[in-house]
């Protein structure tokens, strides 16, 4: 393959525009890993930071994850959302490179 395919990378550079987009299967399960934790942490939220009229589906949503006892305030909420979609990017720019022999 050649560099411009990926060689191998789980996530290639789009040809137009910005961003990455899935090129492996291992691409598509890192990628519903960091969206199942995005979403875990949404909602292990405090209720009172969803707007009144999605607070019903909110609870539901949280009892669906198996978190309706967390109740993390919006200063635990916005670092942990920053880090793990920091943390997504940089799996996805590692990733993308294309595999060197002592990688």
């Amino acid at each position: 393959m050649s560099d411009q395919d990926g060689g191998g990378a789980w996530f290639r550079r789009r040809r137009f525009g910005y961003g990455y987009s899935v090129a492996t299967w291992q691409g598509f399960v890192t990628t519903l890993a960091f969206v199942l934790a995005l979403l875990a942490t949404i909602f292990a939220a405090d209720p009172n930071t969803a707007k009144p009229s999605s607070v019903p589906l909110f609870l539901k949503m949280k009892a669906l994850f198996g978190l309706s006892g967390a109740h993390w305030p919006v200063q635990v909420m916005l670092p942990l959302l920053l880090g793990e979609t920091g943390a997504f990017l940089f799996v996805v720019w590692w990733t993308s490179r294309s595999l060197r022999p002592l990688d």
